[in-house]
C-alpha cells in the first residue's frame, strides 16, 4: 500500500526556521502474552517524519500513566540526540522542542520532578525526561489521541484514522 506514496518534505530556504513536531504513545498492556506495552514515537521534520520507532517495552507498566511515561523517556532519548545532530547539519534550534502527548497524567509528571503515590514505583531512569524539561531542552505539550501521529506506531487503527495519520507522517501520493 506504500508503494505509491513518497515521503515529501516541506521547502526550506537559508535561514528559515526549522519545523519540528515530535509525537510519542503508547498502548498499556496489548501484548496478550506478557502484558506489555508498546511505546512509540515519531519525529516530523518539515512535514515528514524522519525518525520514528516502535518498541515492545521491557518491562510491564502498572498503569497508563507509567507506559506513557515510559513511551516519553525513549521519545526524549531521541529527541537529545536529534538536538545535537540538527544544528551540525545545517538546521539551527530555537527553544526547546516541543513533544506532543496524549496523557495528561504523563505530562504532569514531565514537567515535575516531583514523585507522587501514584508515580513512587516508576524506575529513576524514567525521571531523565523532567531533568530535559527542567533544563528548557523539551517540552511536552497535550495533543488529542485523533492528531498524535505515534498512534500509527502502537496500535490498529481504523482505515480514516490511518490514512490520516499517515499524511501527517509525511507519507503523500506519487505525482
Amino acid at each position: 500500500f506504500t508503494s505509491s506514496l513518497a515521503l515529501t518534505f516541506g521547502a526550506r530556504h537559508p535561514g528559515e526556521k526549522l519545523a519540528v513536531s515530535v509525537y510519542h504513545d503508547s498502548d498499556f498492556a496489548s501484548s496478550q502474552d506478557c502484558r506489555r506495552s508498546t511505546s512509540g514515537y515519531a519525529a516530523i521534520l518539515n512535514n515528514a517524519a524522519v525518525s520514528w520507532a516502535s518498541k515492545k517495552r521491557e518491562t510491564v507498566a502498572l498503569s497508563t500513566m507509567e507506559a506513557e511515561y515510559q513511551s516519553a523517556s525513549l521519545c526524549g532519548r531521541e529527541v537529545a540526540w536529534l538536538r545535537k545532530l540538527w544544528p551540525q547539519i545545517g538546521f539551527p534550534l530555537d527553544g526547546p522542542t516541543q513533544i506532543f502527548g496524549d496523557n495528561k497524567a504523563c505530562l504532569a509528571l514531565c514537567a515535575s520532578q516531583q514523585s507522587t503515590p501514584m508515580s513512587k514505583h516508576i524506575q529513576v531512569i524514567h525521571f531523565w525526561v523532567s531533568e530535559q524539561v527542567e533544563d528548557k531542552q523539551m517540552a511536552f505539550t497535550y495533543i488529542a489521541s485523533a492528531e498524535n501521529v505515534a498512534d500509527i506506531l502502537t496500535k490498529a487503527l481504523f482505515k480514516p484514522a490511518f490514512e490520516h495519520l499517515r499524511t501527517k507522517l509525511g507519507l503523500l501520493p506519487l505525482e
